[in-house]
């Protein structure tokens, strides 16, 4: 509750480490057939999960530059459950226009990872 207050929203998980917070939403959202698009810099254990476990869990991904709207856009197909940017990518440090990225994703799940 208290880091529900300090961050102004209603509740809050917490996780031992980022990737549990990764996993943790992304298996809420992702189900076998389902879509994400996921930047293509992103720490080396978040691509592993991205490429090896959703796959493997018949989890289509596609890697895309972060930077590049036009890309992320062409990649949003009907069944894109989520886009998953880091706002700083790591470990290149592209800076992604996340009002822009929110703008083509729609209805589609937004899921970040905040800078530190």
């Amino acid at each position: 509750a208290q880091v529900a207050a300090m961050e102004n929203t209603q509740a809050a998980y917490p996780v031992a480490s980022g990737m549990a917070a990764i996993s943790t939403v992304l298996n809420q959202i992702l189900e076998p057939g389902s879509h994400i698009i996921a930047s293509q810099d992103v720490y080396g254990g978040t691509y592993a999960y991205l490429n090896n476990v959703l796959r493997a869990k018949e989890i289509e991904v596609s890697f895309v530059d972060p930077c590049d709207l036009e890309l992320i856009a062409d990649e949003v197909a009907e069944n894109t459950k989520a886009i998953f940017v880091e706002l700083m990518s790591n470990p290149l440090l592209k800076i992604c226009d996340l009002e822009a990225i929110s703008q083509i994703a729609g209805d589609v799940t937004m899921c970040t990872t905040p800078s530190v």
